[in-house]
């Protein structure tokens, strides 16, 4: 089984990194193509880390997955 890193540091810091590395906010986003491995863990994990990395525009992000 595959399982998280319980803070998602590193996964907030990628997202954080393509909006600044292409010029843009959090605002900015409106779909995210997730490619997790579809476990419990990791399905809970990766939209937490979603939430902590666009903060209150997640809820008008689409999450393709």
């Amino acid at each position: 089984m595959s399982a998280p890193n319980p803070d998602g540091l590193g996964d907030i810091a990628v997202m954080k990194n393509w909006l600044k590395n292409a010029g843009l906010k959090t605002e900015d986003a409106d779909v995210i193509n997730t490619h997790d491995t579809s476990t419990p863990l990791a399905d809970v994990a990766e939209f937490t880390e979603i939430g902590k990395g666009l903060g209150q525009n997640a809820k008008n992000v689409q999450i393709d997955y």
